[in-house]
């Protein structure tokens, strides 16, 4: 196979890959706000099964196509098995399914641009957090305020304050120079 084609293989396996991390997220991001959805109780067993089907894919892609840079794959492959194994046992002992998501992303991610996979988290979870909060503050969705004596917390839509707080810390994230590292705030 030419290097035109694997290249072509790789963006579009990670591009299928950064999808279903944007539809898993979306997804997520709905069950953390105010929102009244319901969704089919088969819909987190189909998003794992794709995403499953998608790592494999892009694992397998990697291994019969990169040939200059196999032992480091191997190591990367290494690593992220031994941390998806980590997500399963804790899963299993938890009972979180979030987690069995965790293993599968840790290993779809190996050789995937991490500022690729950042800003599909900021804007889908950046859009997700507009679209809530203006509905919140229009009176669509409930906008639950929690008191402590004086004073008084608003969730802007998401069930919890400190879920909305983590969402803003990490959308304000952003690659650091030559994309080694990543800093708070402007870069």
């Amino acid at each position: 196979m030419s290097a035109k084609n694997k290249s072509k293989l790789n963006a579009i396996t990670e591009n299928l890959f950064l999808a279903g991390l944007g539809v898993y997220l979306f997804y997520l991001a709905l069950g953390t706000t105010t929102f009244n959805l319901a969704f089919p109780v088969f819909t987190e067993d189909l998003l794992l099964i794709c995403l499953t089907a998608v790592s494999v894919l892009r694992l397998g892609s990697f291994f019969i196509l990169e040939t200059s840079h196999r032992k480091n794959l191997l190591v990367m492959t290494i690593c992220a098995l031994v941390m998806a194994a980590n997500w399963m046992m804790v899963y299993r002992n938890d009972g979180y399914s979030f987690l069995r998501f965790l293993a599968v992303l840790t290993v779809g991610s190996v050789g995937c641009d991490f500022r690729k996979a950042l800003k599909t988290y900021v804007i889908i979870i950046g859009t997700t957090l507009l679209v809530t909060v203006f509905c919140a503050l229009g009176d669509t969705i409930t906008n639950l305020i929690y008191t402590n004596q004086n004073r008084f917390r608003s969730s802007w839509g998401i069930v919890y304050p400190t879920d909305f707080a983590s969402y803003m810390i990490f959308c304000s994230c952003r690659p650091g120079s030559h994309g080694k590292t990543c800093r708070i705030g402007s870069s």
